[in-house]
């Protein structure tokens, strides 16, 4: 890279063997050189997240200002990727208002459920086969990749989200992607 200063510098995954305290002194030192300003995390779980935080503010680090979970109107049912965050469950809206009173970014991935919430006739729930969600199949192909996702988002209640979100896009003259990527927007307020 050919700049001076990172503004938001990003980890991508997590790794449980380094105490958050470890990490955020290691972080630390690199921000103390002026080559990046803030840092972040992708994928911490929320209690993670939480000690670096505090860990972070009553030690007079440089906190963690960011975070990047998956978050969707389509909640999964069960981890989408290994070693991945949601905070798309109704029980996360206190740790996203959490993040929000702290003023950590959001910097949310998935958010149409990889074409869920973007194409309404994506995965037929008549045409979805649940007893193939647990069936031994090799790992990284393509379908391990469709059999993660639907085994995450092919269930009743996020058909029933999906439908009333293609009924709300009708009305207000949205498609469905949009309306679906409004929903991250409005939680928390």
């Amino acid at each position: 890279l050919t700049i001076e200063t990172i503004d938001l510098y990003m980890f991508h995954r997590d790794d449980a063997r380094i105490g958050v305290d470890e990490f955020v002194q290691w972080i630390n030192s690199i921000v103390q050189t002026g080559k990046i300003k803030r840092w972040g995390v992708s994928n911490w779980s929320f209690d993670r997240f939480q000690a670096a935080y505090e860990y972070a503010e009553e030690n007079d680090f440089i906190p963690p200002s960011a975070n990047s979970p998956q978050f969707s109107l389509a909640a999964p049912s069960c981890e989408i990727w290994p070693t991945t965050q949601s905070i798309s469950q109704p029980e996360d809206v206190e740790h996203i208002r959490w993040y929000e009173e702290k003023n950590i970014e959001l910097l949310c991935w998935e958010v149409l459920a990889k074409g869920f919430m973007a194409k309404p006739d994506l995965w037929p729930q008549n045409e979805v086969d649940e007893s193939t969600f647990d069936k031994p199949v090799e790992r990284g192909t393509e379908e391990w990749r469709v059999q993660r996702l639907q085994r995450a988002y092919c269930n009743p209640e996020n058909y029933r989200r999906r439908d009333l979100a293609v009924k709300l896009a009708g009305r207000s003259g949205l498609n469905l992607a949009q309306i679906a990527m409004l929903y991250p927007l409005t939680i928390g307020e």
